[in-house]
């Protein structure tokens, strides 16, 4: 039989493989070979866990904060360590304000220290080992127990059927992270992604017009009914459809997550691709932690899995003040992550959300906390206020603006047609009248702006630290 024949045979297998059949028979047979159809079990909790009051989800929460807290103390020589310097006794915590008594911990704490964040609870065969991307330096490596792995995958199946996403329906990802695109396409990898993923990528590797053709191409044979991507990356196929005047894409809904996203960019894609945008929030080392619902009113932080701050100078802000996002992990017993610098930053939102989920909302995130420029006398820009500026302007540019000293910004540029003198002025004057005149601005062309190893474009990048706690 001819490759031809042969693909054909697939296409016709993969059109007539229902997603009801994928969602009741061979997603959950694929789960209970494997160990883990309690993973079914979760999300059916979680489905129910949205809809508590506020009075209930604060119980809750405050419950498996004490919860966590007494398993570190007893089973992580760190964590046992920490409290002690810091003279916390673990059971008289009682409520959030005690719980910030406890310090911080940062991500080289974690790289100093992993062997004694392992809970003595866990074998080492028990523990998942994971990688961040590395996007602002040194990958950081930690360990997850698999009943969190589970937890965790449940939750997204729940965020993702606010969305009209169910298991079994095809889903796009345009993604950067190496440790989530199946590179491998051995057989077992390919029933894989026909009878329980049902998944197609566009690795940022390979962005090409031939690979967004053969995305675009994916999106209109399988017709999924989510896309998961990175801002930058689905931005960039959203351009490509609307300068090849391409209007016959159509996706139900995008989630932009991993990356700032801009209002320029939800504004493109939505017109794009036909589609409304939904943000999610989420790193690496704790997985999804909040997201938007149909009513766009802030991301629901989904509180029975983490406990997040916002803090500033040591204290917990009010809410739409921005600050330094600190987590608690409430699901991984494996490797406690407990009062977490994350390394972002955001501010909490008080506002009803008319979907009637009574969760926290989280209201906005900036960006990483080196993805914001500092001034002389210790104002905050985040990237999305400097890169409006460049929007506001029309600059027909690439631009990455880089702080290497307080005083001192270097601003990036691959010249797009139509660049002229004038952009260099306008950009020069409207970075100094918002970050003071004190501010040196050097304009440098380079014929490209690299993407970081893990596959994120950053637009700002600052080398002078910021200090929220």
């Amino acid at each position: 039989m001819r490759g031809d024949d042969i693909r054909e045979l697939q296409w016709r297998f993969e059109m007539s493989l229902s997603s009801k059949l994928v969602k009741h028979v061979t997603y959950p047979l694929w789960l209970l070979k494997h160990g883990e159809f309690a993973l079914l079990r979760y999300g059916q909790e979680f489905e129910k866990l949205q809809y508590l009051s506020r009075e209930r989800l604060e119980e809750l929460q405050l419950r498996k904060i004490k919860d966590i807290l007494i398993h570190a103390d007893k089973n992580s020589r760190f964590y046992n360590q920490l409290f002690k310097r810091s003279g916390v006794s673990v059971e008289a915590v009682r409520n959030l304000d005690d719980f910030t008594k406890i310090p911080t911990i940062s991500k080289q704490d974690i790289r100093e220290n992993l062997p004694l964040f392992l809970t003595q609870s866990f074998d080492a065969n028990e523990l998942l080992q994971s990688n961040t991307g590395g996007s602002t330096g040194t990958p950081l490596t930690f360990y997850r127990d698999k009943r969190c792995f589970l937890y965790r995958e449940a939750i997204d199946i729940v965020f993702n059927r606010w969305l009209g996403f169910e298991i079994g329906d095809w889903a796009g990802l345009a993604w950067g992270a190496g440790q989530d695109v199946m590179k491998n396409q051995s057989l077992k990898v390919k029933l894989a992604t026909l009878l329980l993923h049902r998944t197609f990528f566009l690795s940022y590797e390979h962005i090409t017009p031939q690979s967004i053709e053969a995305f675009i191409g994916r999106i209109k044979i399988k017709k999924p009914k989510l896309v998961i991507a990175y801002p930058n990356m689905i931005y960039q196929v959203a351009r490509y459809l609307t300068d090849k005047k391409i209007d016959d894409v159509f996706v139900p809904s995008i989630v932009c997550t991993a990356e700032a996203l801009f209002p320029h960019q939800r504004k493109l894609i939505e017109v794009a691709f036909h589609c409304k945008v939904f943000e999610r929030y989420g790193s690496r080392e704790v997985g999804t932690v909040a997201s938007e619902c149909k009513y766009h009113k802030g991301m629901h932080i989904f509180s029975p899995s983490v406990y997040l701050e916002i803090i500033k100078d040591g204290k917990r802000t009010k809410p739409g003040e921005i600050g330094e996002i600190v987590i608690t992990d409430l699901l991984n017993y494996g490797m406690p992550f407990i009062r977490y610098q994350v390394g972002d930053m955001g501010a909490l939102g008080d506002r009803e959300c008319e979907c009637g989920r009574k969760l926290p909302l989280l209201e906005k995130v900036l960006g990483r906390t080196t993805d914001a420029v500092i001034t002389s006398d210790g104002t905050i820009f985040a990237g999305q206020a400097l890169i409006s500026i460049i929007r506001r302007g029309d600059v027909p540019a690439r631009v990455q603006i880089v702080q290497e000293e307080k005083n001192h910004l270097i601003v990036k540029i691959v010249k797009q047609k139509g660049f002229e003198q004038k952009h260099i002025d306008y950009l020069r004057e409207e970075l100094r009248k918002s970050l003071g005149q004190s501010m040196n601005v050097t304009c440098k062309y380079v014929n490209d702006i690299p993407r970081e190893a893990s596959g994120k474009y950053r637009y700002i990048i600052s080398k002078v630290p910021i200090k929220f706690i």
